[in-house]
């Protein structure tokens, strides 16, 4: 496979491999090739004693590897992947294995790791969830099929550690494990969970210097360490004897890939996971419209809080709001801030370290400066310190303070909050996209898991409708209460995931009309115009209400289908996507984006 943006040349080249080259040249290798007069990258994925080209094979000129990066599992994994996102093989296949380092190559060869020891965590892990234990149990046993599980953890046990016991049950079955996180600060606190458990494992970040992260990967695929924890593109890590798959946060924007096909870790989790026959938890404080598919077709379980367990490990949720508008103290708060959340901070800055959540960052009307000098004026004297993606704080000690923090800026607190406030709930509910009550329940439950049990006096004041589903599902705890109510949403406006769809991203409307077009040509008018093919746009999408901040690709079409027709509309998408672009036509000419059952549509 040529490493070559070109859809219509995504398929495998024939090469002949010469002499000098026959036995470095492995399938997975990277290989320098000539395409068109032009020297470019490959990956030699078969090797076969005939050609059915009937003119002259092209030599292949260089094997640069010493170590083929792609497994067999990998190239097979990278093409279903490839096709299922609509998208070529090199482009997953980059994501696939880090770029080559010749020195950590070199070095990890001179210097194999020796086996390591682990000990089995048998202290607490998933022992306040429903089904923790026996799904342990069964991972340990590697029994077959192995488990499914979509796993809501508890927040008085640190989720981490968690998972450094499952990832201990499978070696104990002599199997390896990988771990896929949404950015950094999780892979560490994974890291340092499994290391204190004396589990050998490697880290894959894009934060990590380049010849680090190749000579982890280079450790993996050899298999000198089976165990992996990373970011994004760690799912496709070659870890040996895979036995177990985990992805925490699944759902997270942080687990998109934000280069074409845009694919989705948890995606990609449940393919591989197929066909490796391998154990699976997708993991999260609520479950991801895809968890829950997984759980209502009956190919996963529900793995969450105990109720008799609940308050012993999850704060109180109080709903505040306009009813106590009547009882504010006009001299200690201010209109965002009502009665029962200035009694919640006011109270939790008794004996420890209070939450401040606001959905915006600055000095706008909702933004955090603007928060902070609000919150300097009803709480005086009072230590306020605020926390964003700019300005990131990683810990806060265990003294009374008040933290002011953006979505996914929270600092942990040394032995968790006293209280949390999430303030313009009703705002963020109300934003103007069909994702914005899963983008809600995320943030708020992982705001809530930061925060101490009932049981320790912890309480959360969520600012929002007391009648929302994300509300009440917040006050029961229920992991999958949102999901189940937006799955039933989805299908009556046949909308993915309950219905096949993919996105179409364009800088002006005249391409996508064009595109359209081309697609109903391939599948023939009265097919396109029946209700299989349901049709959305175009549509133009403000700055404001776009949610990948792309600054071109203003217009959007959204194409769905129901599952059973999505060969024909995926085929039909994929044809034209392939198809040489025509110059006769200047609304033909332009890019068009596509992203296989978007977590957001605009």
């Amino acid at each position: 496979m040529v490493d070559t943006p070109l859809p219509q040349l995504d398929k495998p080249l024939d090469y002949l491999i010469p002499e000098k080259l026959s036995e470095a040249a492995l399938v997975g290798s990277l290989v320098k090739v000539k395409l068109h007069g032009r020297r470019m990258d490959g990956w030699l994925v078969a090797r076969e004693a005939t050609s059915d080209f009937g003119g002259k094979l092209a030599e292949v000129e260089k094997v640069v590897s010493a170590v083929p990066p792609l497994s067999a599992e990998t190239i097979e994994i990278v093409r279903e992947v490839a096709d299922e996102n609509l998208g070529t093989f090199a482009d997953v296949a980059r994501a696939a294995a880090p770029p080559r380092h010749a020195r950590a190559e070199a070095h990890t060869l001179a210097n194999p790791l020796k086996p390591g020891k682990w000990r089995l965590v048998a202290d607490g892990g998933l022992a306040d969830v429903t089904g923790g234990l026996a799904l342990r149990r069964r991972i340990a046993q590697g029994v077959k099929p192995p488990p499914w599980a979509i796993w809501q953890p508890t927040p008085a046990n640190p989720w981490a550690h968690d998972i450094a016991a499952l990832v201990s049950d499978a070696q104990h079955a002599n199997k390896g494990a990988l771990v896929v996180v949404p950015d950094e600060k999780d892979v560490q606190q994974v890291s340092t969970a499994l290391s204190q458990n004396q589990i050998r494992h490697m880290t894959l970040s894009a934060q990590a210097r380049a010849e680090a992260r190749y000579a982890a990967f280079m450790a993996l695929r050899l298999g000198q360490v089976n165990v992996c924890v990373g970011t994004r593109n760690a799912v496709f890590a070659p870890v040996q004897q895979l036995g177990l798959i985990v992805v925490f946060g699944d759902g997270d924007e942080n687990l998109v890939s934000p280069i074409a096909p845009y694919w989705q870790v948890g995606e990609v989790a449940i393919l591989r996971a197929k066909r490796s026959n391998t154990a699976l938890v997708l993991g999260g404080w609520v479950n991801s419209l895809r968890a829950q598919q997984l759980i209502d077709s009956k190919q996963a379980i529900q793995v969450a809080c105990m109720k008799s367990r609940k308050k012993a490990n999850v704060a109180r949720v109080n709903v505040v709001g306009t009813e106590d508008e009547t009882k504010i103290d006009k001299a200690a708060t201010f209109a965002r801030l009502p009665y029962g959340a200035w009694r919640a901070i006011k109270d939790g800055l008794g004996s420890g370290p209070v939450l401040v959540h606001v959905a915006q960052l600055g000095d706008a009307p909702l933004g955090t400066d603007t928060t902070a000098e609000q919150f300097r004026k009803a709480f005086p004297g009072v230590a306020i310190v605020v926390a964003s993606a700019k300005r990131p704080i990683k810990e806060v000690p265990d003294r009374p303070g008040i933290v002011i923090a953006t979505s996914g800026a929270e600092p942990l607190a040394k032995r968790g909050y006293q209280s949390a406030v999430i303030l313009d709930g009703r705002t963020e509910l109300s934003r103007a996209f069909l994702n914005a009550r899963m983008d809600a329940a995320m943030r708020w439950f992982q705001i809530a898991s930061l925060v101490k049990p009932e049981a320790a006096g912890g309480v959360v004041a969520l600012v929002a409708p007391s009648d929302s589903t994300v509300t009440q599902a917040l006050v029961r705890w229920s992991a999958s209460a949102v999901a189940e109510s937006e799955l039933i949403e989805r299908a009556r406006l046949k909308m993915p995931p309950a219905y096949w769809g993919a996105l179409l991203r364009a800088e002006t409307e005249a391409d996508l009309e064009n595109f359209l077009g081309r697609i109903d040509s391939e599948l023939g008018q009265a097919t396109a115009q029946s209700e299989q093919l349901n049709v959305v746009g175009p549509y133009e999408v403000t700055e404001e209400e776009r949610s990948d901040k792309v600054k071109a690709f203003n217009w959007a079409l959204l194409l769905t289908c129901v599952h059973a027709n999505k060969p024909a509309l995926k085929a039909a998408i994929g044809k034209v996507k392939a198809q040489p672009v025509s110059r006769s036509t200047k609304a033909s000419t332009q890019p068009i984006r596509c992203y296989v059952n978007p977590q957001a549509l605009i």
